[in-house]
């Protein structure tokens, strides 16, 4: 943008105005240029338009600058602006100490020494421009900060707070110059505060530099908020976004996906029951041919009954385990990381021996620990789609024997879940939008979606990191659930 200084030179005498002028003319482009002869002439100009900067001249009839600098100094609109006195009989120190205290900036004499006059005006237009600019990028930058519906104040590092937008006065209150966790208000939680100071206080104490944290979310007053926090030299800039329609999107999306996997998994438990109901149906019609032959004695009838069982607990542990899944539940339980897979790959058992898909599981580094603290109907949600998505990989590229394999590690308190696949591996260009909403290789409807939902079930559900990546002969995805070992190794 370009700034242009509006100057208000003063004389009673014209030839000196039009030689000011001239000279300033000459010498500045960025300059708009008003002449007033007399002071009640500059008060009508200075009350019309906004100047930057004054030259006065102080023998006038009338009002002398001096007494000009009284009226300017008592107005509220013009007490700050700039005054440059220019004068040919005013030039002792005792003239100079009266300029200097009614707020004169400088004081040039007469005859007016070009060179020197050039040189002093331009450091102050300089400075003047400077300003501008700044002053118009506060307004700019102070306009997109109150344009903004998130919530944003600046604290000192005792959490006073020193400036807010009007979004967090509306959510908080005008707290201005209080120290902002320490203030009343019933619709907040003490607890809630407490653990929002608990986190600006981290990022205060451990930061050396400027930087910006890792988004965090908090719920308060039913709302979901995505808070960061941004140290910048003493103080730090706390943000609070409004994410609570971007989470009902997701829970919406994450019941879409789950509906359509349930409704593969009927298919496959569909599937999965052909074969021990065709059992059933074998084992009944030879109980009834051999009770009409009078064959069936009770060996034979309790070899008969024991294999109808089976075949029934087989069947009811897959209703089971469709049920946990169903519910979708965030119920916490104590389970082996062997029986997390497992529990997955009955689910998934039908898409594997369709397909011919083998499944190998590597355990390591659970000797003294068998078992994890875990929400696993969410985390069984997120390993089937990783085998949803490597079974259509191999039926796509048309893979001979192929095989998912699963290793199961661990690091101190920390389950480390690697599931990876001999496709082939990912492309570059997919790998880097893998996890991004709606993005899909399989279809133009966003299919992968999927994904995306897994990522943010690890990610935001279980407190924990879901990574995907390319090793020898197929691809890889990571799963890293921190903080559920009870003890550490």
């Amino acid at each position: 943008m370009n700034h242009i200084l509006d100057i208000l030179i003063l004389d009673d005498v014209p030839q000196n105005l039009i030689t000011l002028r001239a000279l300033l003319e000459n010498n500045f482009e960025n300059i708009n240029i008003f002449e007033a002869n007399s002071a009640n002439d500059a008060m009508v100009i200075l009350l019309n338009h906004e100047i930057n900067l004054i030259l006065s001249d102080i023998q006038m009839p009338q009002l002398d600058g001096f007494e000009f600098a009284k009226i300017l100094r008592s107005n509220k609109r013009t007490k700050d602006i700039p005054l440059i006195y220019l004068t040919a009989i005013y030039d002792s120190d005792e003239y100079k100490k009266i300029g200097y205290l009614l707020g004169a900036i400088d004081y040039i004499a007469k005859p007016i020494d070009e060179f020197l006059f050039i040189q002093k005006l331009s450091s102050y237009v300089n400075i003047f421009l400077l300003q501008k600019k700044l002053d118009y990028a506060q307004k700019y930058t102070r306009g997109i900060i109150e344009s903004s519906d998130d919530l944003i104040s600046v604290m000192s590092k005792d959490f006073t707070v020193i400036d807010m937008n009007n979004a967090a006065k509306e959510f908080f209150g005008d707290i201005i110059g209080m120290h902002c966790f320490d203030y009343e208000n019933p619709d907040i939680d003490r607890s809630m505060l407490d653990s929002l100071k608990a986190f600006v206080s981290c990022e205060v104490n451990f930061c050396n530099k400027i930087h910006e944290t890792k988004p965090t979310y908090f719920k308060i007053k039913d709302r979901d908020f995505d808070v960061k926090c941004k140290i910048v030299g003493e103080n730090f800039i706390f943000s609070m976004r409004d994410i609570t329609i971007l989470k009902n999107q997701e829970k919406i999306l994450a019941d879409r996906l789950r509906l359509s996997a349930m409704g593969e998994m009927i298919s496959m438990i569909a599937h999965q029951w052909r074969q021990p109901l065709a059992s059933l149906s074998l084992v009944l019609m030879n109980m009834k041919v051999q009770r009409s032959l009078g064959m069936l004695d009770d060996s034979n009838f309790d070899n008969m009954v024991s294999s109808c069982e089976n075949q029934v607990k087989y069947m009811t542990k897959t209703i089971d385990d469709f049920r946990d899944f169903y519910k979708n539940s965030d119920k916490v339980v104590e389970i082996s990381p062997q029986e997390i897979i497992d529990k997955a790959y009955r689910l998934s058992l039908a898409l594997f021996k369709s397909n011919g898909v083998a499944l190998e599981i590597e355990d390591y580094g659970f000797q003294d620990c068998k078992h994890v603290s875990i929400a696993v109907s969410k985390l069984n949600q997120v390993i089937m789609n990783i085998f949803k998505n490597a079974v259509d990989e191999f039926v796509l590229r048309q893979i001979k024997e192929p095989k998912i394999k699963v290793i199961i590690s661990r690091r101190k308190y920390d389950l480390m879940l690697e599931i990876g696949d001999n496709a082939g591996g990912i492309k570059d260009d997919v790998l880097l939008k893998i996890f991004d909403p709606y993005f899909s290789t399989k279809s133009k409807n966003g299919t992968g979606i999927g994904l995306y939902m897994s990522k943010m079930i690890i990610e935001d559900n279980l407190g924990g990191k879901l990574e995907a990546y390319n090793q020898a002969g197929g691809a890889c995805f990571k799963i890293t659930l921190c903080n559920i070992f009870k003890e550490k190794i």
